[in-house]
């Protein structure tokens, strides 16, 4: 029961940098989960990384980056937390 379900499934979390998505990456690491990819946009900028917590450079921004980067996988789950952040707002 419970979040088991997640165990031995490969899931997308996007945002797995941010607050929520970092708790959630750890609870289905716990859980089981096979693979977890995290996508990120500055490889020095996650600290969770492991054999099943994968993070991906990529800026989902761009499609040809995502194709290119995650466009291999195939994935039971996706979780979609990532927001748009405007870099040129001061």
């Amino acid at each position: 029961g419970g979040m088991s379900h997640f165990s031995g499934k490969t899931v997308l979390i996007t945002g797995g940098g941010g607050f929520i998505g970092r708790h959630l990456t750890r609870r289905l690491a716990e859980v089981g989960a096979a693979q977890i990819f995290v996508p990120i946009r500055h490889p020095r900028a996650f600290d969770l990384a492991t054999s099943v917590i994968r993070p991906v450079v990529v800026d989902l921004s761009y499609e040809n980056q995502v194709r290119n980067n995650l466009g291999g996988n195939r994935f039971d789950y996706v979780f979609h937390l990532a927001g748009h952040i405007d870099q040129g707002v001061r």
